[in-house]
């Protein structure tokens, strides 16, 4: 490799879908193009409303039209990789694309595919059964955000260890306990009631959302505490949300939508607790996000959300509806404890940064542009 800039393919074909992928790679993205001056980042797009995310942001930016996500992954991005030269690729949507004979790095949160498949529909399950250990063999290096994650991925599709990276994720600079007024502003706006028990995610299986209705239907002793719903609906949402159309439980429960980033600190800070008792996660950024403001959090005691918690959250087996009940009436309950999980939620989450997420993935980018391997070779 010569002494000019390392030409790098950031693809981005993802960023205006919602969701921690995308956040992930956003913020990624952004450091390596105002943080990294030897490395000259292409940032590739599928369509103008993700360009429109990192506008500003130093570097080469092109949308790529293509008619499918395989056409954009294995035909757009390997012609547009030999016309300029590209020296790397880091693909934040787990795909690689073959005939760009050069280094990449893919990114992926979690193997939930392959360690749940029954939670994913059934063309899904099939999908990443065949194509997803092809990806991840092919890569010269995967990013993942835990070690859970990584054990569970090595051991789905028996992936070289040395392959597999965890490079968690970071917590904005802006979430930290907001002021009064700010949570009072956005109790206004949204209507908030005064104490209540959060859920911020994509509403998917991999959630458990059900089984959080069906333990907040046990806290009927705790009647002025209400559970607050916010994120977004994706794939099978409406079995997940069915228990609300049965009892009481419709009435104490609220649901917000989508929260925009600016809004995100006080709705933290105005929770009593966030609840997030996935069945599987490779990392759970809601949680760090969470306690960044001082937020206590219960969470699963497994897969990568024990990991994210280190020791400052409640944890629970997230298949039992009366285990979750019980975390919860625990820190609505006890003020000691709520008081010693804002605390050390606080410490916790002061270990994640984004600068530090950005630094180790540039770092493996000028690794694998420097060390051709066998796919390299005419």
């Amino acid at each position: 490799m010569s002494d000019r800039r390392i030409r790098a393919g950031i693809l981005l074909r993802h960023l205006q879908d919602p969701g921690g992928i995308t956040v992930y790679t956003e913020r990624v993205a952004r450091h390596l193009g105002l943080r990294e001056p030897d490395l000259e980042c292409h940032f590739l797009y599928q369509t103008e409303a993700g360009a429109e995310k990192l506008a500003g942001i130093p570097g080469v930016h092109r949308v790529l039209h293509a008619r499918s996500r395989l056409g954009w992954d294995q035909i757009a991005i390997p012609r547009y990789a030999r016309r300029h030269g590209l020296d790397v690729l880091f693909h934040g949507k787990f795909a690689v694309p073959f005939a760009a004979r050069i280094p990449t790095a893919i990114f992926l949160p979690g193997p939930e595919q392959l360690m749940v498949p029954h939670l994913f529909r059934r063309t899904d399950r099939l999908l990443s059964r065949l194509s997803l250990p092809l990806h991840v063999r092919r890569a010269r290096a995967v990013v993942m955000l835990s070690e859970a994650a990584r054990r569970d991925l090595i051991v789905a599709t028996g992936v070289e260890a040395d392959r597999v990276r965890v490079i968690p994720p970071g917590v904005d600079s802006d979430l930290r306990r907001a002021t009064p007024e700010q949570v009072a502003d956005l109790r206004a706006r949204l209507d908030l009631p005064g104490r209540f028990v959060l859920f911020l995610g994509g509403v998917t299986p991999l959630k458990n959302l059900r089984r959080l209705l069906q333990a907040f239907e046990l806290l009927s002793d705790e009647p002025d505490l209400s559970l607050v719903l916010a994120g977004f609906a994706r794939w099978r949402y409406a079995k997940e949300l069915a228990p609300l159309r049965e009892g009481n439980l419709a009435r104490r429960v609220r649901a917000v939508g989508f929260i925009a980033d600016r809004d995100r600190a006080a709705l933290y800070s105005a929770a009593t607790c966030l609840a997030l008792p996935s069945l599987y996660e490779g990392f759970g950024m809601p949680i760090i996000e969470a306690m960044a403001c001082g937020c206590p959090v219960l969470t699963s005691d497994r897969s990568g959300c024990a990991e994210a918690a280190g020791g400052a959250a409640v944890l629970t087996d997230p298949t039992r509806p009366e285990a979750i009940a019980a975390g919860l009436r625990r820190i609505v309950r006890d003020e000691a404890l709520h008081r010693d999980l804002a605390q050390r939620g606080r410490a916790q989450a002061a270990r994640y940064r984004w600068e530090v997420a950005g630094q180790a993935i540039a770092t493996l980018l000028r690794e694998l542009a420097s060390r051709p391997g066998p796919e390299d070779s005419p």
